[in-house]
């Protein structure tokens, strides 16, 4: 059965990425700089699916707090607006 974990698991795996990149940066560029072409297209192609990634990531998180803040302030004002049409 599988188990919906939002993007808990891709923020982690961009920030590894991330923190691989930064930490080997001078020698990815040395390898890049060395690199055939079809490697430097694969590597742009990934690099964009990375990119396009983190964006998604990014607007689902967005969309997650915009439904949670939503949430509380239906169950926030609800009660309220109950009470005020009964009066």
């Amino acid at each position: 059965m599988y188990r919906v974990q939002g993007v808990k698991p891709i923020e982690e795996a961009l920030h590894q990425v991330a923190a691989a990149y930064t930490i080997e940066k001078s020698r990815v560029e040395a390898e890049h700089a060395q690199a055939s072409e079809p490697a430097k297209t694969f590597f742009a192609r990934a690099g964009a699916v990375i990119k396009k990634t983190a964006e998604i990531a990014d607007s689902l998180d967005k969309i997650r707090k915009t439904g949670e803040g939503a949430y509380t302030l239906a169950a926030t004002v609800g009660p309220l607006l109950v009470t005020w049409v009964k009066s």
